[in-house]
């Protein structure tokens, strides 16, 4: 599925996906843009835009961080992982050379799949 898919599929702009985590319909002020946001306990860990990602720890480097960092990859259909190594957090595309992982590390859709997948979103 698509972003507008997405979009499409938030109930009355807001969905549960897991444990404390929403996905809300928003407004990023500082791009003037429309973009969905993924938070975990009110934090934002995820925003969506119609052609990237961007993700977040919102400075909270846990275990349940990095899964909705690696979640929103996969709603994102982006073959890539969020890990940690000596206390370093890392993102790794797909077959590729790990980078170090920065708040908001802004991360391209695969074009290969160039749709969202909406296993994972049951609204």
């Amino acid at each position: 599925m698509s972003y507008q898919n997405i979009k499409d599929k938030l109930y009355h702009g807001q969905c549960k996906i897991a444990n404390n985590t929403y996905m809300v319909l928003a407004r990023d002020v500082p791009a003037h843009t429309e973009c969905i946001v993924m938070t975990l306990h009110s934090n934002v860990v995820a925003r969506f835009y119609p052609d990237y990602l961007k993700l977040y720890s919102a400075g909270w480097h846990t275990v349940t961080t990095k899964s909705r960092l690696n979640l929103a990859l996969e709603l994102a259909g982006i073959r890539g992982r969020v890990y940690q190594k000596d206390w370093q957090w890392y993102y790794t595309p797909l077959g590729c050379t790990s980078i170090k992982f920065e708040e908001g590390i802004k991360i391209a859709y695969d074009k290969s799949t160039s749709t969202l997948p909406m296993e994972v979103i049951k609204c």
